[in-house]
Formats: structure tokens, sequence, C-alpha cells
């Protein structure tokens, strides 16, 4: 950055000196830094100069620059060039009189020199810069300026009461549009739900580090459907007070690789559909994640087709109520502990680990459902598994069954006990559809045209024919 030097000092000195020109003659518009350099939108009837200086976030000035300007009836966009600017900085700046260096134009004259207002402006080659102030950069063709609000407007709402209501982005009818995201200076939203949802043609975003997310609450569908990334770097996002992450990075059908390895999620309560349909992604690491406080882990990592390693024996599932589809379609994944599952207040595990194909075992004993009620399609097309242990599981209050084993081909044992009850089951068609292998402890073996919830039982031979085997 350039040194700044006394010259630039008796600037300064100068801005408390009296002003004897009109301040419809002279005005800063807006002060925006975009990459190492700051634009400052202004008005100037006759030549000036323009100083400006970029700040630490601690008030500290650390590089100075200036430019003359020309004299002109419209608003013009004068560029400061600097080194390396800091993700944290910000910067302001002044008109002064080329010859006295007397003020022409200060902060809190006739306009703010640096504006809070975010704006969005998606420019024709598709790129969209987030920024502050509403100047395009002059060397570009900007197509629409979107307004952005900071303070969480996006996303589901619910408001006064009444049903939840969907509210998108003002430039989510452009979403198609938009190929890249840039970051230009320093922005610190309380939310980014929705942000880029359904933004199909996005490919890279930059200077990501200018996303300052220390105060987001919401990160809720954040990247949704952003099906052309194929990298994305999460790694400095602040996640300390996220408490909301559903659907975050669902259908981010491309992504080959994605570290969230560092993600702070002691404040989440809402993990719903965070990786759904990630179907690119072969490894994830969330061995780290802190889930204390989820209460949602539905279709968590639905349709990861091509995971082969996912670790989630670490998560602390005690406050969680909804498993339906967690793991669905993870049909790569050769294993899978979720032997410390706490689902004492779990009360949806339907389709949980639907068409897992290549599992062998699953150890689910410890599992508590005296709370579930829906178990349909829990273990669907589970084809790779020959004997599986629901022992445990208290049915007393599961009203859906339907499928529950279907298509299970390898499955010769299903080892239960007399908990396992269907008083309150509604709906328990196919329970056993294509389990051709099964056999139940009495020697009952499975027949096309038993595959119901009848045979939801233990064993007991000619007498009362079941497909389950008492656990010795």
């Amino acid at each position: 950055m350039k040194r700044i030097s006394m010259f630039f000092v008796l600037f300064l000195t100068a801005l408390c000196c009296t002003l004897t020109v009109s301040a419809a003659d002279y005005a800063i518009h807006s002060v925006t830094i975009r990459g190492n350099a700051v634009q400052v939108s202004v008005t100037a009837k006759s030549d000036c100069a323009l100083w400006g200086a970029v700040y630490e976030e601690s008030g500290k000035m650390t590089a100075a620059n200036s430019a003359n300007v020309s004299g002109a009836a419209d608003t013009q966009t004068v560029t400061l060039s600097f080194g390396d600017i800091p993700a944290d900085a910000y910067a302001r700046a002044v008109l002064l009189d080329k010859d006295t260096f007397r003020p022409l134009c200060v902060p809190g004259d006739n306009s703010p020199v640096y504006t809070d207002d975010v704006y969005a402006i998606l420019y024709a080659d598709g790129t969209m810069v987030f920024q502050h102030g509403d100047t395009p950069d002059p060397g570009r063709e900007a197509t629409d300026i979107y307004s952005v609000d900071m303070t969480g407007t996006y996303g589901w709402r619910k408001i006064d009461g009444q049903e939840p209501l969907r509210l998108f982005t003002p430039w989510h009818d452009k979403r198609e549009d938009i190929k890249r995201v840039e970051f230009s200076g320093k922005i610190q939203p309380k939310s980014t739900a929705c942000w880029f949802e359904d933004c199909s043609s996005l490919e890279s975003i930059s200077n990501f580090n200018y996303l300052d997310t220390a105060d987001v609450t919401d990160m809720s569908s954040m990247f949704h459907s952003c099906s052309a990334l194929t990298t994305l770097d999460v790694s400095g996002l602040n996640t300390a007070n996220v408490t909301d992450m559903s659907a975050m990075f669902h259908s981010c059908s491309a992504l080959t690789t994605l570290d969230v390895s560092g993600f702070n999620t002691a404040n989440v309560t809402d993990m719903r559909s965070m990786f759904y349909s990630c179907s690119e992604l072969t490894a994830l690491d969330v061995s780290n994640f802190d889930t204390a406080n989820v209460t949602d882990m539905s279709f968590m990592f639905s349709f990861c087709k091509k995971l082969t390693v996912l670790n989630v024996s670490n998560f602390n599932t005690t406050k969680v109520n909804d498993m339906m589809c967690m793991f669905q379609a993870c049909s790569e994944l050769t294993a899978l502990d979720v032997s410390n599952f706490d689902t004492a207040n779990v009360n949806d595990m339907g389709s949980m680990f639907s068409q897992c194909e290549k599992l062998t075992e699953l150890d689910i004993g410890n599992f508590e459902t005296t709370n579930v009620n829906n178990m349909g399609y829990m273990f669907q097309s589970c084809e790779g598994l020959k004997t599986l242990d629901v022992s445990g599981f208290n049915t007393a209050n599961v009203t859906q069954i339907t499928d529950m084993f279907a298509h299970c081909s390898a499955l010769v044992r299903i080892y239960a006990s007399e908990q396992f009850v269907t008083n309150q089951v509604t709906a328990g068609s196919g329970v056993f559809n294509n389990c051709h292998a099964l056999i139940g402890g009495q020697g009952t073996k499975f027949s096309g045209y038993h595959t119901g919830v009848k045979y939801a039982h233990i064993d007991g031979g000619a007498a009362n024919p079941g497909y389950f085997t008492a656990k010795p």
C-alpha cells in the first residue's frame, strides 16, 4: 500500500474547516472496496481533488491515496488504487479544494462517504457482485441492481402466526443468468438463507473471505441446487452462531469435494436435507460435527449415491426427533456405524436406510423406538444385508411399516422380540416383498403370497407362521 505522508495528515486537519461552497455542487454518493481498489462515486461541478483512506476494523488508518477529479455535471466514478486490502477493512473519502486542501464534501455533509447498504449488481457477462453502494463498475455493463436484505428476510418465514411463506431473493428471477459471484469489500449479513438458491449456472464464487458470517444464524438453502458448482471452498465460513443449516448444499449435484470439517455446529438445530443429493461426493468428513442441539436430521445424506465413507459414529442424537430418509440411497456405503445413536426422542425412521444396497451389516441393537410411529421402507432394498437384529425395537406406537424390509433379497434372518407388535399398524402392506431368502425361526420360508403385516412376528411354525426369529 502507498505510504501515508504528512501531506495527507494536513488533509485530515483541513476537515475541521468551515465550508463555504454549496453542498449541491459536491457530493460523495458511495465508497466501495472492490478487490485492491476503492471506487468512489462523486459529483463535482468543478475541478477538485479526491482523497481516500483504508482503515482496519479497529479504526486504524493503514493506507491513503488521492486523485484529481475533473469538474462535470454528471455523477462520475473515481478509482483509487491500493495494495492488498484486508477482508475486514473499510474505506472513507473526502473531496478537497486543489489549492487550499479545504474540504468540499465531508462525512455528514450532504451524503455519507461510506454506506452500509449492500447491493448485488448483476452484469451482462453473468457475474453478480456483492458490494457496498449501488454504483456499478463503469467498465462493465450492469443489467440489474438489487438491494440486499442483510437481516434474514429470505427463505421460509412465518409472519404473524400465518402459514410459512416462501420469500425469494430479489435476484431469484435471474438466477439462471448468474454464472459467477464476487464479493467486493466486507459484507456482514445476519442471514445468508437462500442467497444462491437455484443458481443452476453458478460456476464459481470469488473473494469469499469478504463474506463475514460471524453474526449469521441462518444458512438454510444457501447453495440449494447450485448444480453447476464442482468446487466450493466454505472453509472460511464462521458458523459459530448458525442454528439452521437445512438444505444448505441440497442438490449440489456436481460437487466432487466439500470440506466442512471445520464447521462449528454447536448451535445448529436443523440439519434437514443438508447434503441431499450431493450425488458426486465420494467422501464427506462430518466426524467433528457437534450435533448436541440438532432436532432434525431427516434426508440429511439422502441420495449421496457415491459416498463410500461416512463417519457419524460421534453424532450426539439425543435431541433428534426426525431421522426419516437420513441415509436413503447412500448406495455405495459399505459400512455405517450408528451403534451409538440415541433415538429415544425419534418419532420418524421411515426410509432411514432405504436403498443402502452395499451395507453388509448394520448394528441398530441400541435403537430406542418407543416414540417412533413410522418405520415404512426403513430397510427397503438393503440388498447386501444377510441378518438384521431389531430385537430391541418396541413398536407399540408404530402405525406405518409398509415395505419395511422389502427387496432385501439376501436377508436370511430378522431377529426380533415380543416387543415388536403391530397392534397400531394401519399401513402394513408389502413388508417383506421380494425377501426371497428369508426364513423364520421355526423354518417358515418366504412366500410371495404372504408379504404383509400378518407375518411380522416371531415364527410360530405351521400353527402361527411368521418371518422373525427370536433372539438367542
